[in-house]
């Protein structure tokens, strides 16, 4: 049921009382690491044995597949940045027992970026855990994971099949996309939304801007010969990096779309003009 073995691995720990209080997920796809862990917490918080027919017939996981249960908390980075108050708002949400479910559950997506205050707030979580609550940890860059949290959480390496076949090919794509947002003067999102509905899938959305993010990161280190990349200098393609960055983060946040695209587009625009 679960796409990786580890999550096997953790979820026996729970079975046999062994569960750890915070677990760090190191990988390389956070996208299919966060669907494997919302089967986690399907088969952990489910008042029967979970099945996949769940969702549709058991009121809990419904609630769960839909996001609509008040005992976990979800974040992520806003403006790349876990910043000191979202670590407020989850500790005083928790005050509360948990509703519905045995534990609230929190879970912190790229949690390399904790910066040093945010860290500091939450170490109580980690440091002295109450009764009845689990975190999760997601990174896709543990080397750049405080080590006040890496030293508290217990570290689970799990490893996703590459999901590009063909990397010459989508490297072209890549190029095509670039020179859209580069020639367009009008609305560049306009031409950025028919461009991507012609050769993505709604889902891969955020593997293209992953792809996209690995060529300028390539570039860096002289590995890459993308034209367009090529163009820039080093400190625009680092200002271009982070920019593909929060744009990943905020499309796999399930923010609205479009407007994100559109927003990226336009930005992304001005390192050409």
């Amino acid at each position: 049921m679960f796409e990786n073995e580890k999550f096997n691995n953790i979820y026996n720990k729970f079975q046999n009382k062994r569960m750890p209080h915070a677990i760090l997920i190191n990988t390389n796809n956070i996208e299919k690491a966060r669907q494997d862990l919302n089967m986690l917490i399907k088969k952990i918080a489910c008042p029967h044995t979970y099945q996949e027919k769940c969702n549709a017939e058991c009121n809990l996981c419904y609630q769960l597949e839909n996001n609509l249960i008040p005992s976990i908390c979800d974040i992520y980075p806003l403006k790349m940045t876990i910043d000191r108050q979202q670590i407020f708002d989850l500790k005083e949400k928790f005050l509360a027992k948990p509703i519905y479910l045995d534990y609230n559950i929190y879970i912190i997506n790229y949690c390399e970026t904790l910066n040093f205050k945010s860290a500091t707030t939450l170490l109580k979580f980690l440091e002295e855990p109450e009764e009845g609550i689990l975190g999760f940890y997601l990174t896709e860059n543990l080397e750049k994971v405080l080590p006040t949290i890496r030293s508290r959480c217990e570290i689970f390496n799990v490893l996703y099949e590459s999901v590009v076949n063909n990397s010459e090919d989508l490297e072209q794509i890549i190029t095509k996309y670039l020179l859209y947002i580069k020639e367009k003067n009008n609305i560049a999102f306009i031409y950025n939304e028919v461009f991507l509905e012609t050769n993505f899938e709604r889902k891969d959305y955020a593997k293209m801007l992953k792809y996209l993010l690995q060529l300028f990161e390539l570039k860096l280190y002289n590995k890459c010969q993308n034209i367009l990349v090529n163009e820039f200098n080093i400190e625009n393609n680092i200002k271009i990096m982070e920019l593909i960055k929060q744009a990943i983060i905020d499309i796999e946040a399930n923010v609205n779309i479009e407007l994100c695209l559109m927003l990226f587009s336009r930005e992304l625009r001005n390192y050409y003009e």
